[in-house]
C-alpha cells in the first residue's frame, strides 16, 4: 500500500531515522504493499488538515537534515500526500539566559551585545565553550587556553547565539546578541 513516511538525518543524508507524529501509524510490508514493516508511515486518506506534531528534541544541539518518502505500490492511482506550513518550533522561554556562579568564579561574556569578538574570562583553562544558533546548529567549539578567551565573530550573522560552558560536570549557558 502506498505510504508517507517523515525522517531525520544526522549525516547530511547517508542515514534516515523515521519520526513517530500524532498521525503516523506502524507500517505492514504484507499483501503487496511496499510500506516499511513496524516503521511509522502516513497512510490511507484524510477528508481534512490535520495538525501534525512530531517531537525533534532527541536532535537539539544537532544539525539535522528533513526528508518526506512516498512509496506507491502501482495498484490504485490517487494524489499523494500533501503538507502546508512546515515549521520547526522551538520554546525558547524553557531556555536558561543567564550565566550562575560556577564553583565561585565569576564567569564574565563581554561585550554583550556583541559586534566582532566576544570575550570569555572567570572560566577555568581546559573548559569548552560551544556557541549555538536559537534553531539548536552548533557553530563552533572553543577550548579555554588562557585566563581570556576570545572568541572572532566576523563571520556569524546577526542575531541570538547561546553560549554553553561545560566544567566539573556542570552547563553554564549565556544568551548573547550579535548587532
Amino acid at each position: 500500500y502506498d505510504y508517507v513516511q517523515f525522517s531525520v538525518s544526522t549525516d547530511n543524508g547517508a542515514t534516515w531515522i523515521p519520526q513517530c507524529g500524532n498521525y503516523t501509524v506502524d507500517g505492514t510490508s504484507g499483501n503487496g504493499s511496499v510500506q516499511p514493516n513496524n516503521q511509522p508511515v502516513y497512510e490511507g486518506t484524510q477528508s481534512n488538515w490535520v495538525l501534525e506534531e512530531i517531537n525533534l528534541s532527541d536532535y537539539l544541539g544537532q544539525v539535522i537534515k528533513f526528508r518526506f518518502r512516498l512509496g506507491a505500490d502501482g495498484g490504485t492511482v490517487g494524489d499523494g500526500f500533501y503538507y502546508d506550513d512546515f515549521e520547526v518550533l522551538y520554546n525558547v522561554d524553557s531556555l536558561p539566559s543567564s550565566i550562575e556562579s560556577n564553583a565561585g568564579n565569576e564567569i564574565s561574556v563581554v561585550p554583550n551585545p556583541f559586534s566582532e569578538t566576544l570575550s570569555v574570562t572567570g572560566v577555568e583553562e581546559g573548559s569548552d565553550i560551544r556557541v549555538y544558533q536559537l534553531n539548536g546548529s552548533l557553530i563552533g567549539t572553543f577550548t579555554m587556553q588562557h585566563a581570556v578567551m576570545n572568541i572572532p565573530t566576523e563571520s556569524w550573522s546577526k542575531g541570538p547565539y547561546f553560549l554553553e560552558i561545560e566544567h566539573a560536570k556542570s552547563r553554564i549557558v549565556k544568551l548573547v546578541v550579535k548587532q
